[in-house]
């Protein structure tokens, strides 16, 4: 098995564990810089409901109220509490700066992308999300087993810090499990789950005010400038796109088209945007890969696939091909964007819809890397519209281009497509395509440009003849994925060309 890579975020746990000596510290050091104290002085404090400590300790802890454990398993009980809650504070930093879309947009661009993924934003955010999530929740488990073994259960409705501490823990369920529970995921929909999602603002604000001290600049700070991103991104970053062009492809989607905005500046590369359309919803903001209009210079267009309740409405809406307004937030740098920008040869997979980064891809750097696409999908229009929509021979002159089609009814397939484009009815085994692409490339045999030139001279034969030879050629490269694997590559081509004779 392969073992797991340590990504760069990793190292934010290095930062919980040092919160989390610190809490330790705190709580058996004496003051003023711990909470480990003798029973004569929390007598004076006067908080402990017996006094001072119980069973006969020595030294107890009970600077205030809420905090009080002067019997063995309070103190148990409440270092468990507070452990869990000083592990996460590192992560409650990182799960809001993670979701600030602006400034990670520009971090990008800037020599910290050398040190910091910020592709991974998403990741860490899913991933402290649900350590935060299970903490919490135990956090507060042990609080109130405390409280209750102590008879202080009334804190939780008399004491600020009880009643912050339970609005946080009713909500936390409810903003966490719904993204990460598989079954909750396939049950609800989109839309609820985002808005739940969005209780996280209150949850939020029921910490600023849980505790005395600290939480106020660990919560706080990131809160707010999140919040600060949040603004720029909704008002400034915001655009109406008052005549977009809406189109149905196929039976089950929707292409839309629009001129980019002036203050978008240079051409957009590998990006993302959220799109709102105010006559499905107004409230509703969703995220799509853009991509460069082949055909037309300066703007920009999405391919949306109808498998939501708003992605179906919009298809519904769409009953011939129109005009109509939207309002686009970003654009963003996607995670493909990143990658490519790092690498000359690059080798992207994708299945149905998640064609639309690729295609950003090989747009954008059509003629400067090489990107290859093995591409799975059983939408017929789909497939049918990108092979019209695009110049497929513009952008594969040096990359290879595999789509396997696994739907059901015949493609109508575009003429003189390139012969680096191969398209197979079958599903792909994967791992032999990528080697093969791999292997070629570095042997230099059979490039995509070799094949591309050499298409000139077999453009105007018969079209069997132009079969025979791109299947020739697939047999050359990828025998694996044909009948013809064990076969000698002299015989392999004579077998192939009394195929298609027979044929």
């Amino acid at each position: 098995a392969r073992k797991p890579r340590l990504r760069w975020y990793h190292a934010i746990f290095l930062f919980s564990t040092a919160s989390l000596i610190v809490c330790l510290s705190q709580l058996y050091t004496a003051p003023p810089f711990g909470v480990w104290m003798t029973s004569s002085e929390i007598e004076e404090i006067g908080v402990a409901p017996e006094g001072g400590c119980e069973g006969g300790l020595d030294h107890c802890i009970c600077p205030r109220e809420t905090i009080c454990a002067t019997n063995r398993y309070s103190i148990v009980l409440l270092t468990l509490a507070r452990c869990s809650a000083f592990f996460d504070y590192p992560l409650y930093t990182m799960m809001f700066l993670s979701k600030c879309h602006n400034i990670n947009n520009i971090c990008r661009g800037t020599v910290l992308r050398e040190w910091i993924d910020f592709a991974d934003m998403h990741k860490v955010h899913r991933l402290f999300g649900v350590v935060v999530g299970i903490e919490t929740m135990s956090h507060s488990f042990f609080h109130l087993l405390r409280w209750g073994l102590n008879g202080d259960i009334s804190l939780l409705w008399e004491n600020k810090t009880g009643v912050t501490g339970l609005i946080a823990g009713i909500i936390t369920p409810l903003v966490c499990w719904p993204m990460f529970v598989p079954a909750l995921k396939q049950n609800m929909k989109f839309e609820l789950r985002k808005g739940l999602h969005y209780l996280a603002v209150v949850w939020a604000m029921a910490l600023l005010f849980h505790a005395p001290d600290r939480i106020y600049y660990l919560i706080g700070i990131p809160a707010l400038i999140y919040a600060v991103d949040w603004l720029f991104g909704f008002f400034i970053r915001n655009t109406l796109i008052e005549n977009a062009h809406f189109e149905r492809y196929g039976e089950n989607g929707v292409a839309l088209r629009f001129k980019n905005p002036q203050k978008w500046g240079e051409k957009p590369k590998t990006s993302y945007l959220y799109i709102m359309c105010p006559w499905i919803s107004k409230n509703q903001w969703h995220a799509f890969t853009m991509f460069p209009e082949p055909t037309m210079d300066d703007h920009t267009m999405l391919c949306i696939g109808a498998s939501g309740d708003w992605t179906k409405k919009l298809h519904d809406k769409i009953h011939v091909p129109s005009y109509k307004s939207l309002y686009v937030l970003g654009p963003y740098l996607s995670e493909f964007s990143d990658k490519a920008v790092t690498t000359s040869n690059a080798i992207a997979v994708a299945s149905g819809i998640g064609i639309t980064p690729t295609l950003s891809l090989m747009l954008n750097y059509a003629g400067k890397k090489r990107v290859n696409i093995i591409w799975m999908c059983r939408d017929a229009g789909l497939v049918e519209y990108i092979l019209h929509k695009v110049n497929i021979e513009e952008i594969t002159k040096n990359s290879y281009a595999f789509i396997y089609y696994t739907g059901k009814r015949e493609l109508a397939l575009p003429k003189n497509l390139p012969v680096n484009l191969f398209i197979f009815n079958t599903r792909p085994k994967l791992e032999e395509s990528i080697t093969g692409i791999i292997t070629s490339i570095q042997s230099g045999d059979d490039l995509p440009e070799e094949l591309y030139e050499s298409q000139a001279k077999i453009a105007n034969v018969p079209f069997k003849k132009r079969m025979q030879v791109a299947l020739l050629r697939v047999l050359d490269i990828y025998g694996a994925e044909t009948q013809c694997l064990n076969m000698p590559l002299s015989r392999r081509r004579r077998r192939c060309t009394s195929i298609l004779k027979e044929s």
